[in-house]
């Protein structure tokens, strides 16, 4: 009998985790060659998972098969939400109770899935392997539980240390959050395993921009608080002062009211609409490096998805040192700059326009091309398999 895969991304909608998605999806394909797979979502986002994956040559026509679903809407009511992720959860457990269903596969979850998945596979004693992703929810174990006691129990602190079902594992996106949840919360890393964030990368080395005119410096994304936005617009506005040769672009839209932000005027492209894709792709080819200002505690327990667009664009990266970003220069070499502070962040922009280092960038650019293959779905596959085997265990 044929063996089946069911994934399922229960809380992303449109564009949300897309590029992730299609990368996961690709490594299961790869891991499991000749296996179907069911994918659950958002009906849009299907769609463009599905886009995704044609424009960077995936093959999956009549292996995978698309079921829309309901999934909670953040910032909805509380009690809309939990029904939402209480029917997600037993729509998924039912359906990988078929015969022919292997394991299951959770793209993302939050803290009210958690608390809904784990008493439900506890109690039906479920015996299928459940492999569970943690985004950015995971970075909320170092913060603080709100005041409210309905919140405060919903902690995802609390909804971890809930009783744990023997096949539900948990990936932490890279070493480097592995070993700080090895190091700050040890109970806990017992239930996870690391693997590295999978990415789909660009059939065609993309054009580089070694220098040739002004130096443009690229913030990639969405703004945040915790991304530092307010940062790389004082950047744009002390840099240029001191320099004709620099230019200072969003690729990505400003968010949390980044476009009210001191001196974001001298930021081009900043507004309050997603870009398509073709636009944040034209965007982020015609930088020279990207800028990456976020705060180094957020990123612990946090993958960042503007350093892999950095190496999927190849464009080196100039970045406020923090250890997910360290760990990935000691593996793959010069692939940009670190430093420890505004100053010496304005400092380096300026004498880089002031005599920009055409060999180095180059070097910088081919160390990119050559090692970000060991974050694709072929080099991943193996790991991801084993990850699934030792929870039959």
């Amino acid at each position: 009998m044929t063996r089946r895969i069911v994934v399922c991304e229960p809380q992303c909608t449109g564009f949300v985790h897309v590029p992730f998605n299609s990368a996961l999806l690709a490594t299961v394909l790869q891991a499991y060659p000749g296996w179907p797979v069911s994918f659950l979502g958002e009906e849009k986002h299907l769609r463009l998972v599905q886009e995704h994956l044609k424009k960077h040559k995936v093959a999956f026509e009549g292996a995978v098969s698309w079921i829309p679903i309901e999934v909670p809407v953040r910032g909805a009511n509380g009690f809309k939400i939990l029904r939402k992720e209480w029917a997600w959860c037993r729509q998924v457990l039912r359906k990988a109770k078929h015969v022919d269903v292997d394991s299951v596969v959770l793209c993302s979850v939050t803290n009210t899935g958690l608390l809904f998945l784990k008493p439900l596979m506890w109690l039906s004693r479920f015996p299928k392997p459940v492999v569970a992703f943690l985004h950015g929810i995971l970075g909320s174990l170092e913060r603080p539980a709100p005041w409210k006691p309905w919140h405060w129990a919903l902690h995802l602190k609390r909804v971890m240390r809930l009783p744990h079902p023997r096949r539900l594992g948990y990936v932490a996106l890279g070493e480097p959050i592995m070993r700080h949840l090895r190091l700050e919360h040890p109970g806990l890393a017992r239930t996870f395993v690391g693997l590295d964030h999978p990415y789909l990368w660009p059939a065609a080395a993309p054009v580089s921009n070694a220098g040739d005119g002004a130096v443009r410096f690229g913030f990639l994304g969405t703004t945040s608080t915790i991304k530092r936005f307010d940062w790389f617009c004082r950047l744009a506005f002390e840099v240029s002062r001191e320099t004709s040769n620099a230019e200072f672009v969003l690729a990505g839209f400003a968010t949390q009211g980044g476009e009210k932000t001191e001196h974001c005027g001298a930021v081009q492209g900043v507004g309050t609409k997603p870009l398509d894709a073709d636009e944040f792709a034209n965007r982020a080819s015609a930088l020279t490096y990207s800028v990456w200002t976020g705060e180094p505690e957020h990123y612990r327990l946090v993958a960042s998805a503007s350093f892999l667009d950095s190496l999927y664009y190849a464009k080196p990266g100039i970045y406020v040192r923090n250890a997910y970003v360290e760990h990935y220069f000691e593996r793959m070499g010069d692939i940009g700059y670190m430093v420890d502070s505004f100053e010496e962040m304005r400092g380096l922009l300026i004498r880089l326009c002031r005599g920009f280092p055409k060999e180095r960038y180059q070097q910088q650019c081919a160390n990119i091309l050559r090692v970000r293959e060991e974050l694709s779905p072929s080099s991943l596959s193996g790991s991801f398999r084993r990850i699934i085997d030792a929870l039959r265990e």
